[in-house]
């Protein structure tokens, strides 16, 4: 594993759980942010995650921006779903074209970029499933959230990679299957993977996955 700063570990997924317990430990900061800096609080820490203006080893920009976003929703009371409904076809326009740009050319800014239209996107998506009676809330898929959060990686990662090198893509088209396919393959096999181990070793899995 190298431990070097611009380096992330082979599960660097777990990193996250690292500096979601630093967040936690300094919420009542983030309380005081959203209370007196308001809006344009959350707007300087999404600006300083967006252009990766600093790297601090526990306190990364992403978790602190994310951590603070969500709470400025919850302390104002804020709905996402009506706040972001609005968006629902600008942002899945956007997004297609973000998500191909992202691949062509690899580029930071436009990755950031993907993933705010994209949360926005998702927002919108579920609340149009419930609303229409579409999607139901799942108690496997809930139980199944850390353990497809911990497994997906590095095979998504891998696999993507792999379809890059062998299909050699040079269309839009090849460009969206390849970042759409491997994500709902590799979704679907560690859904399968936590499934056999719940049947087979249920206490074990319990444990890995905290008992969820």
């Amino acid at each position: 594993m190298d431990n070097s700063p611009t380096k992330a570990p082979f599960l660097f997924t777990f990193w996250f759980i690292r500096d979601l317990i630093v967040i936690v430990i300094l919420s009542p900061l983030v309380y005081l942010l959203v209370k007196y800096l308001k809006i344009y609080g959350i707007l300087l820490l999404c600006i300083i995650w967006f252009f990766k203006f600093y790297s601090i080893v526990g306190l990364n920009s992403a978790c602190l921006f994310f951590f603070s976003f969500g709470a400025y929703f919850s302390i104002n009371n804020l709905n996402f779903l009506k706040v972001f409904n609005r968006f629902y076809y600008p942002t899945a326009i956007l997004y297609s074209i973000l998500a191909m740009l992202d691949l062509i050319t690899k580029n930071t800014l436009i990755h950031n970029a993907g993933i705010l239209v994209g949360l926005i996107l998702l927002f919108n998506i579920v609340a149009f499933g419930i609303k229409n009676n579409k999607l139901h809330i799942s108690v496997f898929l809930s139980s199944a959230s850390f353990f497809l959060f911990a497994f997906h990686e590095p095979w998504l990662d891998f696999l993507r990679r792999f379809l890059f090198v062998y299909i050699k893509p040079a269309s839009e088209l090849e460009f969206l299957f390849i970042y759409f396919i491997p994500t709902l393959f590799i979704i679907a096999l560690s859904l399968l993977v936590y499934f056999l181990l719940k049947k087979i070793i249920p206490r074990f899995t319990n444990i890995i996955t905290g008992g969820r």
